[in-house]
């Protein structure tokens, strides 16, 4: 029986970068389980990349945000899978560490069966693909160069008597160009108590300084 399946991804919270791409059946009850993970890395007894990522937003008093990327169904689901992660993998730091897909598998009668289905859909999300759909697997594997600076926020950086250093296209730009520590440049540009600068430095959102450059 063919039943509905969803590929979704982790994204961090306040960088919106992906980190994690997976597929599930029941998103509320996979995102809980992640969630839950960090408890058992710090037990000892999780050692997976994405539970030890999420474990470090959890001590960053963070937590990762669930996004469902496309539906499909439970015979392309693998396929979907696969050429999500191997498209991602080409601008985010995924903590994936296999291509999905259980192996990238399927039997022949499992091939002819979505051979089937992916007739007049090339990329085989079922018989009924609306334009809603047609649009996220365009962005998500056919289109999109790189998805994840779309939703970085320009920052600026100033000393600390508040004169304008450089424009970065985000935080974490600026902190892999002058080695800081992200996570505190982001308590900063979103005004946590006791971080007024990071490494030396006071950072505002581009958008919320009005004729800066």
């Amino acid at each position: 029986m063919v039943s509905k399946r969803y590929i979704y991804c982790l994204k961090h919270p306040i960088t919106e970068e992906i980190r994690y791409v997976g597929k599930t059946k029941n998103p509320k009850n996979r995102y809980k389980k992640h969630l839950d993970s960090y408890k058992l890395v710090r037990k000892g007894r999780n050692k997976q990349y994405v539970s030890r990522w999420i474990n470090k937003l959890k001590n960053q008093e963070l937590e990762p945000v669930m996004k469902i990327l496309i539906e499909c169904n439970s015979l392309n689901v693998d396929y979907c899978e696969t050429q999500l992660i191997s498209h991602y993998k080409q601008f985010c730091k995924l903590t994936n560490i296999s291509g999905g897909g259980e192996g990238d598998t399927m039997s022949e009668e499992g091939k002819k069966i979505l051979s089937e289905r992916m007739k007049g859909n090339k990329h085989g999300v079922g018989r009924k693909v609306t334009e809603e759909q047609k649009k996220k697997l365009s962005l998500s594997i056919m289109g999109d160069k790189n998805p994840s600076r779309k939703n970085m926020k320009p920052v600026i950086q100033y000393d600390l008597n508040m004169n304008i250093i450089k424009e970065w296209l985000s935080g974490e730009d600026a902190a892999k160009g002058l080695r800081i520590d992200p996570s505190n440049i982001n308590r900063c540009l979103n005004n946590k108590p006791h971080y007024k600068s990071a490494g030396g430095f006071i950072w505002k959102f581009k958008k919320e300084v009005k004729n800066v450059l």
